[in-house]
């Protein structure tokens, strides 16, 4: 159920970071396309079991985000990286 929960997350924060594209620059493009294949490559350890569980730790999205000014301007992307990291950190700490 966690690993549900955690993809669907994944999900809605990959949307935002399409959404992203269109109110950034072009550099700052490049490096939400790059967030964008770290996503997929943890939606397929998801898919395949492979995530390792959280050792109280996010994964980063939050800080991601922060690092770029417009992009941390952006609430909705802000929030969605936000609750990745929560998530992961409180409660996947097993996939139990």
């Amino acid at each position: 159920m966690k690993q549900e929960i955690m993809k669907e997350k994944m999900i809605i924060f990959c949307k935002e970071l399409g959404l992203a594209k269109v109110m950034v620059d072009e550099y700052t493009v490049r490096y939400v396309n790059s967030l964008e294949i770290l996503v997929f490559e943890l939606l397929e350890k998801l898919d395949l079991n492979e995530l390792e569980p959280s050792d109280g730790c996010g994964l980063g999205f939050r800080r991601a985000i922060l690092e770029y000014d417009d992009l941390a301007e952006i609430d909705s992307l802000y929030v969605a990286a936000c609750e990745i990291d929560s998530f992961y950190s409180n409660e996947c700490q097993s996939w139990d």
